[in-house]
C-alpha cells in the first residue's frame, strides 16, 4: 500500500492546511474528499497517464486511465508562510495532521474490499527530465498499465519544473471593480519574488476577459501563446492565452 516509504516513515506527521469550509465539510459528512489530479494546477500532473501510447504492433493509443484515479497532497512540513497564504489567503484556515499510517488506515476504512489494489499512499520523486521520461516509456505495455505503475506514475514530477509556479486566481462577482483583483495580484507576486526557487510565473486566462488580461498585462505578463477551442463552456468553446511573468 505504500510506494517510496521506509516502514519507519510510516510513525511520520503529515500536515494539510485547508480552508474552514472544507473543515465544516469533512466532519459533517464524516469523509476526506479527494480529487481528480486532473483538476490540480500542476501541468505536469497526470502527464503520464495522459501520453499517448505506441504498441508493438506501431499503432499509437490513448487510454483513460488518467479519468479513474483520485489524489490528495499532504506535506511533511509543519508549517510555511507560503502555505498559509496559498491555502488559507483569507487567514481563515487551519492546519490539520496525521500520520502516514493513520492516513492509510482510513484510506482502508473507506475502500474495505480489496484495499491494497484501489488505494496507495506514497513520497513524490522529484526527477530530471531525462528520468521522467524513461519512467513513462515503462509505464504501458501491449496490455495497458499495472497497478503500482498506474498509483506511481502520479508520484514523478520533473526537476525542470521546480522553478516555474502557476497561478490562478477569482474575484467574486460581488467583489468586481474593486480592486481586489489587483491586490491578489500584489500579494501573489510578492510571495513568488520571496521565494527561493521561483523564476516564472504562469496562467491561463480567457480571450474574452479583457479586463483580467489588462490586469495581467499591467503586472507585467506577456502572453506566449493562444489556445483556439481550449475550454467547452456554456454549449461553446472558448479560447485562451497563456500568459507568464519572468521574475528578476
Amino acid at each position: 500500500m505504500f510506494l517510496n516509504l521506509d516502514t519507519k516513515e510510516l510513525e511520520r506527521h503529515i500536515y494539510r492546511i485547508t480552508t474552514l469550509d472544507r473543515i465544516k465539510e469533512l466532519f459533517e459528512l464524516r469523509k476526506n474528499v479527494l480529487v481528480s489530479p486532473i483538476s490540480w494546477d500542476d501541468p505536469y500532473e497526470n502527464y503520464i497517464l495522459r501520453s499517448k501510447v505506441r504498441l508493438k504492433s506501431g499503432e499509437i493509443v490513448q487510454y483513460n486511465y488518467h479519468e479513474w484515479v483520485y489524489g490528495q497532497c499532504w506535506s511533511l512540513h509543519s508549517t510555511s508562510d507560503a502555505m498559509w497564504r496559498i491555502y488559507a489567503p483569507d487567514q481563515k484556515g487551519v492546519r490539520i495532521r496525521t500520520t502516514v499510517r493513520c492516513l492509510a488506515e482510513s484510506l482502508a476504512r473507506a475502500h474495505p474490499q480489496n484495499t491494497p489494489a484501489r488505494c496507495r499512499v506514497g513520497r513524490v520523486r522529484y526527477l530530471s527530465q531525462t528520468s521522467a521520461d524513461s519512467i513513462a516509456r515503462k509505464t504501458f505495455d501491449d496490455y495497458g498499465i499495472g497497478l503500482d505503475e498506474l498509483f506511481s506514475s502520479l508520484l514523478v514530477k520533473r526537476k525542470a519544473f521546480t522553478h516555474a509556479g502557476v497561478l490562478g486566481m477569482s474575484v467574486a462577482r460581488a467583489w468586481r471593480g474593486n480592486g481586489v483583483g489587483q491586490a491578489l495580484m500584489q500579494e501573489a507576486l510578492r510571495w513568488a519574488r520571496e521565494s527561493s526557487t521561483l523564476k516564472r510565473i504562469e496562467l491561463k486566462v480567457y480571450v474574452r476577459n479583457a479586463a483580467a488580461v489588462h490586469i495581467y498585462e499591467k503586472f507585467g505578463f506577456e502572453v506566449e501563446g493562444r489556445r483556439r477551442n481550449a475550454v467547452f463552456q456554456d454549449g461553446g468553446y472558448l479560447d485562451d492565452y497563456v500568459m507568464a511573468l519572468l521574475l528578476e
